[in-house]
């Protein structure tokens, strides 16, 4: 009957500590131990914060009921083995005691712990957050840079195609030019010469880049190049009248080379055939001869 008894107070005391959350004491539970009859207080503590997969969870302390003022301990055949059990059961609930309040503690410190996880993961949320902010800011950069490039790509593939347009009007015009021309850059290497300038400037296609000085034309002048540089820094045409090695008349002319911006970026050297205009003129010459010694006779 005490047991029956003992479980309807724990029940009851239980239910009272779950609904308000605060220990609860029952007072004159009696309690059947080892065959003798006592009479306790049932105290229920609910532990805050802790909890299992079944519930909630409580300890249950047994303290010994206090005797009334001027009431004796009914002595029994019980009080002597009660006698050497109570400093056992002090130790026995001191160390209860200590390691509830152990667990008590660690759980406080896991709550801290788990707190501080909490702020570092909120903090690491709002950093990834500003990430993702930057980055997007970042995509939409890189696809209006991206649009900017795609832009100057065409324009500078249809520049491209005009500068390769021109590329081969100029092969062209260089092709079908009946006179020998050639193109040196501001250190005097070649860089263009048409097809007639071949023979009579002992150039190749393989000395495009080479130094003019490294070159000896077909024709009869010591200092061309000497001359070609004077132009360059003087900007002044040169002309002058010339023989190749057959004795073939040529009028040179050196001018400066000139860019769209109208800067001097080196010299052009060609040369047009006077041959039979020489011809002429000595022949003219001759019969003028002729007829003042006509003349005078």
């Amino acid at each position: 009957m005490a047991r029956d008894g003992l479980k309807a107070a724990l029940r009851a005391t239980v239910a009272e500590a779950r609904k308000g959350s605060v220990p609860v004491r029952a007072a004159g539970i009696e309690v059947d131990q080892d065959g003798f009859r006592r009479t306790c207080d049932v105290v229920v503590i609910p532990l805050k914060g802790a909890s299992n997969s079944a519930g909630a969870l409580y300890v249950i302390l047994f303290e010994e009921h206090p005797l009334a003022p001027g009431q004796a301990p009914q002595p029994g055949p019980e009080t002597a083995v009660e006698r050497g059990r109570i400093p056992k059961l002090e130790q026995e609930l001191a160390a209860a005691r200590e390691y509830l309040q152990s667990v008590i503690d660690e759980h406080g410190r896991a709550n801290e712990d788990l707190g501080t996880a909490n702020e570092e993961l909120v903090s690491g949320n709002e950093e990834l957050q500003s990430m993702n902010e930057e980055l997007e800011t970042a995509k939409e950069e890189l696809q209006s840079i991206n649009e900017e490039l795609t832009t100057v790509n065409d324009e500078l593939q249809s520049r491209n195609q005009e500068v390769t347009q021109v590329n081969s009007d100029l092969v062209n015009l260089l092709t079908t030019v009946d006179v020998p021309i050639l193109f040196l850059d501001r250190e005097r290497r070649i860089r263009r010469f048409t097809p007639k300038a071949r023979r009579i400037l002992n150039v190749l296609t393989a000395d495009i880049g080479r130094p003019f000085e490294d070159i000896r034309p077909n024709i009869d002048v010591g200092d061309l190049d000497l001359q070609i540089a004077e132009v360059i820094d003087t900007m002044v045409v040169k002309e002058s009248e010339v023989q190749d090695r057959d004795g073939r008349w040529y009028r040179l002319q050196i001018r400066p080379y000139k860019t769209t911006d109208n800067r001097i970026d080196g010299a052009i050297v060609s040369l047009f055939d006077i041959d039979a205009l020489k011809r002429l003129i000595k022949q003219a010459e001759l019969a003028n001869s002729e007829a003042e010694r006509a003349n005078r006779t």
